[in-house]
């Protein structure tokens, strides 16, 4: 059986100082505003040579060490994103910025109850970050998936045709959802998780652990149910 998760819709300050007796290299105000400069307009691979001296300079400078982290995320370089944000957390425990990137971190290696895990002492409900970056991270779904391996493959050799009904304006297929009958999707690369029609998710019975903001098309937003389908079924 193969497992899934769904989403159902239609669809940062350096502390100047040292020890008596002992020398420290201390990054200047300078670097951490340009540092941070070109990560907001997007210059990430810049802005994360500076953080790299900045950290370098000062281990225990936290702002430096969670923007490590942030950019490694932004990249997809998951075992860099972390080994910086599990040091955030170590720096400033009571943060919740480095938690919830963590949790991507593991939601994104699709290890569900570490991603939960990660989450704990962090308010989901109300968390500016998870709202506007990560809505995915619902604690009641990741939990949901305890001793089962989501998006698990299933299936005879190692490939599989599957036939496009038409491409434009965006490829549309047949699948089967929870082993029923075959049903019509289109393939969205921005969409995050398996999307169904709210009426055809009713009609499969599926659990539902709470509701996010959706963002569509066009940047138009509604509100949509987060749940879970046991199995979808691609291909020939």
């Amino acid at each position: 059986m193969k497992f899934a998760r769904t989403c159902i819709a239609l669809a940062a300050i350096i502390a100047p100082g040292s020890f008596a007796g002992q020398a420290t290299s201390q990054p200047k105000q300078s670097e951490v505003d340009s540092a941070d400069r070109l990560f907001q307009v997007g210059k990430f691979a810049e802005a994360g040579k500076l953080y790299s001296q900045i950290a370098s300079q000062n281990p225990k400078n936290y702002s430096a060490t969670l923007q490590l982290g942030r950019i490694a995320l932004l990249s997809n370089r998951l075992d860099d994103a972390q080994k910086w944000l599990e040091k955030a957390i170590t720096l400033q425990p009571g943060d919740a910025d480095a938690k919830v990137m963590l949790a991507e971190v593991f939601y994104r290696r699709d290890d569900f109850q570490k991603a939960a895990a990660s989450l704990n002492g962090v308010d989901v409900s109300s968390n500016k970050l998870i709202i506007s970056q990560y809505p995915t991270l619902n604690v009641a779904k990741l939990e949901s998936f305890k001793g089962q391996t989501p998006y698990e493959l299933h299936g005879n050799g190692t490939s599989t045709r599957l036939k496009f009904l038409k491409t434009d304006p965006l490829p549309v297929v047949n699948v089967r959802v929870n082993g029923g009958d075959e049903v019509t999707f289109f393939i969205d690369t921005g969409g995050s998780e398996v999307a169904l029609d709210t009426d055809f998710a009713k009609e499969l019975g599926v659990p539902q652990f709470g509701a996010l903001q959706g963002t569509f098309s066009g940047g138009q937003h509604a509100e949509v149910q987060v749940g879970r389908i046991e199995s979808l079924t691609v291909g020939d």
